[in-house]
């Protein structure tokens, strides 16, 4: 078949089965990685496509359920590249955030070295060390700000809710090294 005559065929008889994955696929996305920034609906769905995957090669192997087999494998296939989406778009925003806090930390070095001692809050680095404090991305469920200490240990930290509502990362801001406390 030629490619005008499966656009003739796709225009005719659409494949409403990958449409409807692909809108299934990008309103998990949407949830996922832009609202709750947990992959909560991503695994559910890699935990019903994985064996539903395998039952459509079995079924592959016989030469009459080879063409619904195949085009049930076209709409996980979908939705697995909307799960990789989602995995991908969350370890953005987990490194863009890790990237702001240790900027907070260069800033909160900066300003020991002018000043000799940490400052009390991360107010007090702006204007003069970061245009404003920068908020971390952790969703609807986490806290919005940062948390800075520089007075509950041995040296100053940042912190924020990595993994709503249980987890936090912390900063370190003099050995520059991540913590994850649950």
């Amino acid at each position: 078949m030629d490619i005008e005559g499966f656009l003739a065929e796709a225009y005719v008889n659409p494949p409403w089965h990958l449409i409807a994955a692909g809108f299934i696929a990008l309103g998990f996305y949407t949830l996922d990685a832009w609202v709750l920034f947990l992959p909560v609906f991503s695994v559910a769905i890699l935990a019903l496509i994985l064996p539903c995957f395998l039952i459509a090669i079995t079924l592959c192997l016989f030469r009459r359920l080879r063409t619904p087999a195949l085009k049930a494998m076209r709409c996980m296939g979908i939705l697995f590249l909307g799960v990789v989406a989602v995995v991908g778009t969350n370890q953005f925003h987990r490194k863009l955030t890790q990237f702001r806090a240790a900027k907070l930390g260069e800033a909160c070095q900066a300003y020991r070295a002018k000043y000799h001692h940490y400052p009390g809050g991360l107010d007090e680095l702006v204007p003069e060390f970061i245009a404003s404090v920068p908020q971390p991305t952790v969703g609807i469920f986490g806290d919005d700000d940062f948390v800075y200490s520089s007075h509950d240990g041995p040296e100053p930290f940042i912190y924020y809710n990595c993994l709503p509502p249980f987890g936090n990362c912390y900063y370190y801001v003099e050995s520059r090294c991540w913590i994850y406390l649950d």
